[in-house]
C-alpha cells in the first residue's frame, strides 16, 4: 500500500459510504450472499478509515476531510481552515499540502503496523 492508495481511499470515501448504506437496504429485501460480502468488506474499510482519521491531530484531520473527502479545492480549504482556526492561525497552501502529506503518512504507518493492508484492497 502506498500514500497514493490512501489518498484514493479518502477521495472515494463518500461513494463507499453510500454503497454500504444502499447495500444494507438491499439486504433487508433479499439475502444476496455476494452483496452481503461486499457490504461487510466495505463496512470494514470505512471503519479502518474512520479509526485512522480519529488518530490524527485535529488540523490534519480537518485538511483530509475538507480537501480529499469533501473534495474542496485548495483555496476553499484555506478559507475554511482560517474560518475554523482563525485568520491569525491561517496557513499557506504549501503548509496545508505538507500537513496533508504528513497525515496520509501517519494513516499509512498505522495501516501497515496493524497489518490491515489486505482488508483495504
Amino acid at each position: 500500500m502506498t500514500k497514493t492508495d490512501v489518498k484514493e481511499m479518502l477521495v472515494s470515501y463518500k461513494q463507499l459510504s453510500a454503497k454500504v448504506e444502499i447495500w444494507k437496504e438491499c439486504l433487508i429485501l433479499s439475502d444476496n450472499l455476494e452483496i452481503k460480502l461486499e457490504c461487510q468488506k466495505a463496512s470494514l474499510q470505512l471503519k479502518i478509515i474512520n479509526q485512522c482519521l480519529g488518530l490524527l491531530k485535529e488540523p490534519h484531520k480537518f485538511i483530509l476531510e475538507t480537501h480529499l473527502i469533501n473534495q474542496c479545492i485548495w483555496s476553499e480549504t484555506i478559507e475554511l481552515f482560517e474560518q475554523k482556526r482563525g485568520v491569525l492561525n491561517g496557513r499557506s497552501e504549501r503548509t496545508l499540502k505538507r500537513m496533508q502529506s504528513q497525515a496520509i503518512q501517519e494513516m499509512l504507518n498505522f495501516i501497515e503496523t496493524s497489518k490491515l493492508e489486505n482488508y483495504l484492497s
